[in-house]
């Protein structure tokens, strides 16, 4: 089976590296499900001054250390 994070915001198939995001979080982001399909996409849109603490996040969170991400 693959691994899934979910939210209200989005559902993450980890696996299988494909995230499927609700219609606001397109609309936020100003992009279609076409041009953000994956966990790469998705951080390809992050600022370069925010990749560090978006990958500590990210790291504490897979880690079960904050109970959102």
């Amino acid at each position: 089976g693959s691994a899934v994070c979910a939210s209200d915001l989005y559902v993450w198939d980890i696996a299988e590296d494909e995230i499927y995001y609700s219609e606001g979080v397109y609309r936020g982001l100003g992009a279609s499900s076409d041009e953000v399909r994956t966990a790469r996409d998705w951080r390809a849109r992050i600022h370069a001054d925010d990749l560090k603490a978006y990958d500590a996040a990210l790291r504490a969170h897979f880690k079960g250390e904050t109970p959102r991400f």
